[in-house]
C-alpha cells in the first residue's frame, strides 16, 4: 500500500511525459455559448411534434 506522501509524489507530472487533463465537456460548451466563443445559435425547424397518445384511436 502506498502512503499519502508517496501517492502525492506519484501523481506529480513527470518530465518528458504527457499530462492528461480531464475536462467537463458540458462546461466547455456552456462557457463557449455564454461567451460567444466560436459558436452561433442556429434555429432548427421542427419536422415532427409529438402530441401524445389518443385513447380513442
Amino acid at each position: 500500500m502506498l502512503f499519502p506522501k508517496k501517492l502525492k509524489k506519484e501523481a506529480m507530472p513527470k518530465t518528458g511525459f504527457r499530462t492528461i487533463i480531464l475536462i467537463d465537456g458540458d462546461l466547455i460548451v456552456d462557457t463557449c455559448l455564454k461567451e460567444k466563443l466560436g459558436v452561433d445559435n442556429v434555429e432548427i425547424p421542427i419536422l415532427y411534434e409529438f402530441i401524445g397518445f389518443n385513447s380513442e384511436n
